[in-house]
């Protein structure tokens, strides 16, 4: 790929681009280290050295995204290898071992964070950088990276990103651009429950997806998950496919939504969790959106979505 610029900037130059109000767990410069703890599982253990007999230093949760240090590979006496991975992870870039079950690397990580809405670029460009109609950076240009500006990333490998804007999809060098990690953090679901909150009493209406003239109970949720980042279904059912499992009440956070079902178990209606063991819901058209205990119906599943963002 032919470059029209070298651009040499730091870590700490390319935070300077992030947009303010904008939560974000990372800015990297390429994906080559990029890991995420497994997300199928609730929490992994780390260990202090390449051994499960080391002491257990920390636990991380799954979805918690970490940078690969290096890889170790040991030999036992039956001459079997065994992997480990050693990563950096928190604010202070603490170190410890994992196993390869749990992680997902480099293209897996990155088609988990898309998946999930987690992984955006900006440009690096000190106004703009150009996106092309097609991965040679030759050609026509289908739009401009503007440097204040965080845009959606739909593929990238080590030349160049698929970056989607406003209905129109380009390329651009992965030398030009900043790869974005978004985090979800308290504040956000905050933001989100005091929004779903400020509907109360207004009208059910099946079908429907307008919050101030009438929302069914996934139109609700859909509305809701929309006005901070985040692209859902308008189907209950579909929505409970999403996401990631909460497997229990204790672990479920504001924000996450709880889903009931039939007397056979089929999911058909949908709530949002605000805490205190109670949830926010379009009920029906006699009750419109209301509050109601969290298991005021027996839950089928409970999901917790990531990539949530303040606009």
């Amino acid at each position: 790929m032919k470059m029209k610029r070298t651009l040499i900037l730091t870590l700490t130059a390319a935070l300077a681009l992030v947009p303010e109000g904008q939560a974000f767990a990372s800015v990297r410069k390429n994906l080559d280290d990029l890991a995420v703890i497994n997300p199928e599982e609730k929490t992994v253990a780390v260990f202090e050295s390449a051994s499960k007999k080391s002491e257990i230093i920390g636990e991380l949760d799954g979805g918690q995204v970490v940078t690969i240090q290096k890889i170790k590979k040991k030999t036992n006496k039956k001459n079997k290898t065994k992997v480990w991975y050693q990563i950096s992870y928190g604010e202070d870039g603490e170190k410890g071992y994992v196993r390869p079950e749990d992680l997902f690397c480099r293209w897996k990580a990155q088609e988990y964070l898309i998946g999930e809405q987690l992984l955006y670029v900006t440009s690096l460009g000190e106004e703009s950088t150009p996106v092309y109609m097609n991965a040679d950076s030759e050609g026509i240009v289908a739009f401009q990276l503007l440097s204040d500006e965080v845009y959606e990333l739909l593929d990238a490998n080590n030349q160049y990103a698929m970056i989607s804007a406003d209905n129109f999809i380009g390329f651009a060098s992965s030398d030009e651009i900043a790869y974005i990690i978004k985090d979800w953090e308290d504040e956000p679901r905050e933001e989100l429950v005091k929004m779903a909150l400020s509907y109360l009493g207004y009208p059910y209406v099946w079908a429907g997806e307008d919050l101030e003239n009438g929302v069914d109970c996934s139109g609700f949720t859909m509305k809701i998950y929309e006005a901070f980042g985040v692209s859902l279904p308008h189907s209950s059912r579909q929505q409970a496919a999403m996401g990631k499992e909460v497997k229990s009440f204790e672990d479920l956070k504001a924000g996450d939504l709880i889903f009931y079902g039939n007397s056979s178990g089929t999911v058909n209606h949908v709530s949002i969790y605000i805490g205190d063991g109670l949830v926010v819901h379009a009920s029906n058209e006699k009750s419109g959106i209301k509050i109601s205990d969290w298991d005021y119906r027996t839950p089928v599943t409970m999901r917790t979505f990531s990539g949530i963002n303040m606009e």
